[in-house]
């Protein structure tokens, strides 16, 4: 009976020092491959730099359309006519999506049409230059799956932000007023 329990013991303390063997050596894969990935994004930091500059184009509303646009989306929600109103709202994402255009160097442009009077002065066209830019169509979720990686990086001790406003509405736009 004791060398049942003797024998039973060292199989059990086997057991026990492989998985502590087994342990030691995941917990020293993933701080080599964490100081791996901390590598990476260093370099992707320095590649990409420490500033990029984003932009997120939001749906126009009804009075930034042209007259034209907005009297067929008008007539085309009067009418009630699935296939005029999906035709209307397409006209309306296409005259949107000549806003932004890419340069040769990958940076995008977004050319912000001439705007309705604003606070009695009309807006005139404006063009920015952005690293990165989403369009009227883009998605919640596919605007952090683009900057998602910033929030690994601060959990991570990198120095990163977001700084997100709303831009080309209300005072601002309006000349300061």
């Amino acid at each position: 009976m004791r060398n049942q329990l003797a024998e039973g013991s060292a199989v059990a303390l086997q057991v026990v020092r492989r998985a502590v063997s087994e342990r030691d050596a995941a917990m020293a894969k993933y701080a080599a491959e964490a100081m791996d990935r901390r590598r990476m994004q260093l370099k992707m930091q320095d590649h990409f730099g420490t500033i990029r500059v984003v932009g997120r184009i939001r749906p126009a509303l009804r009075g930034e359309l042209p007259p034209s646009l907005g009297a067929q989306l008008d007539a085309a929600e009067t009418s009630r006519d699935p296939v005029a109103l999906e035709r209307a709202h397409a006209a309306v994402r296409v005259w949107q999506e000549g806003w932004a255009s890419m340069s040769k160097d990958g940076n995008q442009s977004v050319v912000m049409p001439e705007a309705p009077e604003a606070g009695g002065r009309p807006q005139p066209a404006r063009s920015y230059s952005l690293d990165y830019v989403f369009g009227p169509d883009s998605t919640q979720s596919g605007v952090f799956d683009e900057i998602g990686g910033l929030v690994q990086k601060a959990m991570e001790g990198v120095q990163c932000c977001i700084f997100a406003c709303e831009c080309g509405a209300g005072p601002v736009r309006a000349g300061g007023q």
